[in-house]
């Protein structure tokens, strides 16, 4: 087993890609900055968000 530490990051709406409905404004598209930044940086991250079937807003 890794002892190096693993994130799970947890938002109620993300914006990984603006043609994904998944996010309504500010803090969606913070999310999503915040998981492309663990990318670039290489940190072990998973995130965890919601999905509709049609849309965040609908």
């Amino acid at each position: 087993m890794s002892s190096k530490p693993k994130i799970a990051y947890f938002s109620m709406e993300i914006c990984v890609e603006s043609g994904i409905p998944t996010y309504s404004g500010g803090l969606g598209i913070l999310a999503g900055d915040t998981v492309r930044s663990a990318a670039d940086l290489k940190i072990p991250m998973v995130a965890v968000s919601l999905l509709h079937r049609k849309g965040y807003l609908h």
